[in-house]
């Protein structure tokens, strides 16, 4: 069993008691809500109520080997950087987060809002069919990012399933970045500087900017390019810089070469919107966007170019999914 019937101590002092059962790395049901857990990393995802769950990390003696124990120490620290971040800053489409947590056996972490989060598939793509929607998507995301950069962070892992989408109270859905646990000071190197042989890179490859993948240091454009990349990836349904091998994967993205530009043109028939993503995702972060706020206003402009109809085109993977 896992936290089987543990009561869980917050900063305010009350009790709450987490009933479920581990499960290997993948969701299961627990009290009607689902709850993520990956036992290599020693993380868990644990429903406390309709509107909140608990992120918790292992204790040290969940672990046997040395590396491991290195690793979770590691992620300890990550826990650390993010709270610090997620409870300073406050911006609609950054996850809300409201008290550190402990059991009583050592696992620790903090509670946060519960979004539509799908862990192995992305949550918001049910949510973006349209050109508009498409647009509207990239604008929020942009903006939430924008935030972070204005406290001197960088998200380094944005992709579709770590953005989730939040349910409003008039049935309305927006938006999320819920995962920031890579996030890096701007001008910090793309290196996992905790990880004692220095050698590990943190990054998801699919999604990775060049300056990231080359070990260089990140700054904004690195998280416009990976907004990018998410947008491309919801458009035509593709997994980013999606190489079979990550070393194909990474010459790929050095080399600026996207795979799916024809599939990316016939979902959206636009070359102001051609043009925007092209910029966006260049291997040269000088070319980039220099702000998410830029970006997010040339989506805008690209959406104010278009007539409602253009707007309520479906997008190819939608288009697909309906013949």
């Amino acid at each position: 069993p896992f936290l089987q019937e543990e009561p869980l101590q917050t900063d305010t002092g009350a009790a709450v008691v987490l009933s479920s059962l581990m499960a290997g790395d993948r969701t299961i049901e627990a009290k009607d809500s689902p709850l993520f857990f990956n036992k290599e990393k020693g993380v868990a995802v644990v429903p406390l109520s309709q509107h909140l769950v608990a992120r918790l990390v292992a204790p040290l003696s969940f672990h046997s080997t040395n590396t491991i124990r290195n690793r979770r120490r590691q992620r300890l620290e990550r826990l650390e950087r993010e709270w610090d971040f997620l409870y300073n800053v406050r911006h609609r489409g950054i996850v809300r987060v409201y008290e550190r947590v402990e059991t009583s056996s050592g696992w620790i972490g903090f509670t946060q809002e519960k979004l539509e989060i799908d862990p192995h598939e992305d949550a918001v793509r049910p949510y973006i069919r349209t050109v508009g929607e498409w647009l509207g998507f990239g604008q929020a995301v942009a903006h939430a990012l924008e935030a972070a950069h204005r406290h001197g962070i960088v998200n380094c892992d944005l992709k579709p399933s770590n953005i989730g989408i939040r349910v409003r109270a008039n049935g309305s859905r927006e938006p999320v970045i819920h995962d920031w646990d890579r996030l890096q000071r701007i001008g910090d190197f793309s290196s996992d500087t905790q990880d004692e042989d220095s050698k590990s890179i943190a990054l998801t490859p699919w999604f990775a900017s060049p300056e990231q993948v080359d070990r260089k240091r990140i700054y904004p454009p690195s998280d416009v390019f990976s907004l990018a990349v998410t947008l491309l990836s919801l458009a035509t349904g593709k997994p980013g810089f999606g190489g079979q091998v990550i070393v194909v994967t990474f010459e790929l993205i050095l080399t600026g070469a996207y795979q799916h530009w024809l599939t990316f043109k016939d979902s959206v028939q636009f070359r102001m919107a051609h043009r925007v993503l092209e910029r966006a995702i260049d291997r040269n972060p000088n070319k980039r966007y220099q702000s998410a706020k830029d970006f997010a206003r040339a989506l805008l402009a690209v959406e104010r170019s278009l007539t409602q109809d253009q707007l309520n085109l479906v997008l190819r993977p939608h288009r697909q999914a309906s013949t």
